[in-house]
């Protein structure tokens, strides 16, 4: 239904959406499946034991860089290999995981030294104009890479989505109080926030209580925040600060709507429609918003 929507708009049929996938491992991010005919999907992940490199959603054009993300010049980095691949970062690991029941998940099996590359370089090299979406997740270093990027890059990036700890579980991670100050000052606000909960109880008790509990019971038990999954979307007034183009304005209302949040898209489609009065899509963007919301009962 979403697609058939988005092929009904002229604009959709002349660009894509460029959509930048930091940590790739398993498959691309759930909520772009339904836009995939309508993108250019750029993956980064240099871990290969959970990589999906087969275009299996059928994106419009689909590249796998396997290379870390770095915020320097360094054209290779000690990557820390853990047990669980989703938890292999450039950061190591630090005590405060020993007080959850996930420990094991992060301990390290070996480092390694990987070939790295900044985001822009890789922009460049692919001659894409820019990043619409960018997914993020790098293991403690989200708002440092999201800083790194050339601020032209930056400012017309229309949604991100982040997973940083709400404690450091890596020594100098990027937390979530942090991530969340900054990408507020740059622009955006936050659409959606979801958190990853755990056990809290440490390693050496489970150890000590191991003939009364195995790992599946202490898992059972009640979880407390350890990370979170955080979504942001620009807002109208970056948007207008910037002199985005119609196509942005058009991007981030199908990005809303994706969403779910029709109530911002309203406020986009009404937007377009007023600054854009002879151009056919706003009135197009505010009739299909309007029948969309109405819906809500």
């Amino acid at each position: 239904m979403f697609q058939e929507l988005l092929s009904e708009i002229a604009i959709f049929n002349e660009t894509n959406f460029v959509l930048v996938d930091i940590g790739a491992s398993g498959e691309p991010h759930r909520i772009w499946q339904e836009i995939a005919p309508f993108s250019y999907y750029i993956g980064f992940d240099p871990d290969s034991r959970e990589l999906n490199e087969e275009n299996s959603w059928n994106f419009q054009k689909f590249t796998i860089v396997k290379k870390i993300v770095t915020d320097d010049s360094s054209s290779q980095v000690k990557f820390y290999l853990t047990s669980y691949p989703f938890c292999s970062s450039t950061l190591q690991p630090n005590e405060n995981c020993q007080q959850y029941s996930f420990t094991e998940t992060f301990d390290v099996e070996r480092s390694v030294e990987l070939p790295a590359t900044r985001l822009d370089e890789v922009i460049r090299d692919l001659k894409v104009d820019g990043i619409d979406w960018l997914k993020l997740d790098s293991q403690g270093r989200d708002l440092d890479i999201f800083m790194s990027i050339d601020k032209s890059v930056r400012d017309g990036m229309l949604a991100i989505d982040v997973e940083p700890g709400i404690i450091a579980f890596y020594h100098g991670e990027n937390t979530f109080d942090l991530v969340h100050k900054a990408l507020i000052e740059e622009g955006f606000w936050l659409s959606s926030l979801n958190f990853q909960s755990f056990p809290r109880v440490m390693q050496s008790t489970r150890k000590a209580l191991s003939s009364q509990f195995d790992q599946q019971h202490i898992e059972r038990l009640a979880g407390s925040p350890t990370a979170a999954e955080a979504r942001y979307f620009r807002t109208l007034e970056h948007l207008k600060l910037v002199d985005a183009s119609l196509r942005d304005y058009v991007s981030l209302w199908a990005f809303a709507l994706l969403d779910g949040k029709v109530g911002f898209a309203l406020d986009i489609a009404l937007h377009v429609a007023d600054s854009y009065g002879t151009d056919p899509v706003g009135g197009i963007l505010l009739d299909k918003t309007i029948e969309l919301a109405k819906q809500y009962k």
